[in-house]
């Protein structure tokens, strides 16, 4: 598995644990946590983001 592989995989992987996080500040933790939810939307929206901006990086570069 190449270095590049590798991190596309570490990104989706963290992309879904925001995921994650977010569904659990949201309903899964007994009631609603603003601050814990908004760190979860604003983690995985940035690495949505860095998860595009690398991929269109390195097809530019092949």
């Amino acid at each position: 598995m190449s270095l590049r592989a590798f991190h596309i995989i570490f990104i989706a992987a963290s992309s879904s644990v925001m995921a994650f996080l977010l569904y659990w500040a949201s309903r899964g933790m007994g009631g609603a946590h603003p601050a814990l939810k908004l760190c979860a939307q604003l983690g995985l929206v940035a690495a949505l983001v860095y998860l595009v901006w690398f991929i269109r990086k390195y097809k530019a570069l092949a």
